[in-house]
């Protein structure tokens, strides 16, 4: 991705100029990485296992660190990487399969999370069966959920005070094999009046620091196709983030609650938020949006014992965990503010 150029940042502070006086709406999303909510089944019975620990501590145990925050914006997502899945049945021959009990299903809505994706490698573990019990588990919760897979090609639309910002959601794997599907869930939200337009894409090298050309792929053709803001993971680590014409990007969030390992590996210890402010004039049309990144570790036991709740990462670690963004990310980043974040320029709509 080229740097932004001179005339975006004069643009940029041309809107921030005015945002007082012409937006009238703002619509606030946070977006939380990969989450495991599940074991492997041979682990289910260990007492540090996922389904262990939320079995004894309830299922708010989890997010308990951040619900506060998740409370306050009007829409949570994050990626469900595994199954809501009574039984084996359908379980596929993979390195790693991951389930839990369909009421786990109730951690979501209990830790303010509205809506989650499908759109990755895991929800795939236990075959059409693991995925069909997974999405009955949710729509019992009243839990949203989007994917464009194998199984189901389907977006979100979130609305509030007439306006509408759409959302989709897919693994690398089934964009190469049929973008085109994706294409028309973009197409069917724009229908469907979304003012605005998000992707949230699954894909690249994991445990690697610096994200890669099919990830600028993934973002570039989302971006071609009416996206204002793209979301990453599959990585497990915090990558960087980037701006395109008046599109971001952020590459790879990394874990956040993760019950697939019980021990926290190096490069998985720390993680990120992206909470985004979307903002409408008066007649609900777009205008721009603004990033706030939130570093997290997906652990909050401080070493590598995994207890899989994650929490809010104090001053020198936050500003640790930016300065990996950084390295991989065009543009100088903001300075860390304490318990705010590393909020990004306002990125307007590009004007004709």
């Amino acid at each position: 991705m080229k740097k932004k150029s001179i005339a975006l940042l004069l643009m940029c502070i041309l809107f921030l100029a005015i945002l007082p006086v012409c937006a009238q709406k703002y619509i606030v999303v946070t977006f939380g990485g990969d989450c495991t909510l599940g074991s492997e089944d041979q682990l289910w019975d260990r007492e540090n296992s996922f389904i262990s620990v939320v079995n004894a501590q309830g299922f708010e145990y989890p997010f308990k660190n951040l619900v506060d925050l998740f409370s306050k914006d009007d829409l949570t997502i994050v990626n469900l990487e595994g199954t809501f899945h009574d039984s084996k049945n359908g379980k596929l021959k993979k390195a790693f399969n991951f389930r839990a009990p369909s009421d786990f299903a109730k951690i979501l809505p209990l830790s303010k999370i509205e809506a989650v994706t499908l759109g990755n490698n895991h929800i795939f573990d236990y075959g059409e069966k693991g995925f069909s019990s997974t999405i009955k588990a949710l729509d019992a919760v009243g839990t949203a959920w989007f994917a464009n897979c194998r199984y189901e090609n389907r977006g979100y639309l979130y609305e509030k005070d007439g306006v509408k910002i759409g959302f989709v959601g897919f693994y690398i794997g089934d964009w190469r094999k049929q973008p085109s599907l994706i294409r028309d869930t973009i197409d069917e939200l724009k229908l469907q009046g979304a003012n605005a337009l998000v992707g949230i894409m699954h894909g690249g090298a994991e445990y690697s620091s610096f994200h890669d050309s099919n990830q600028e792929k993934m973002a570039e053709w989302l971006i071609l196709n009416g996206v204002s803001l793209v979301i990453g993971h599959h990585p497990h680590v915090v990558q960087g983030v980037a701006v395109n014409a008046d599109s971001s990007i952020v590459y790879s969030l990394g874990n956040l609650s993760f019950g697939g390992n019980s021990r926290i590996r190096k490069q998985a210890g720390d993680a990120l938020l992206a909470q985004v402010k979307f903002s409408f004039d008066d007649s609900s049309n777009y205008i721009g949006h603004q990033v706030r990144l939130i570093p997290i570790h997906p652990s909050s036991t401080g070493d590598k014992t995994n207890n899989f709740q994650p929490a809010l990462a104090d001053l020198l670690n936050a500003q640790r965990i930016l300065a990996g963004v950084q390295k991989d990310t065009d543009f100088i980043l903001p300075p860390y503010e304490e318990n705010i974040g590393c909020t990004l320029p306002f990125v307007p709509v590009a004007v004709d």
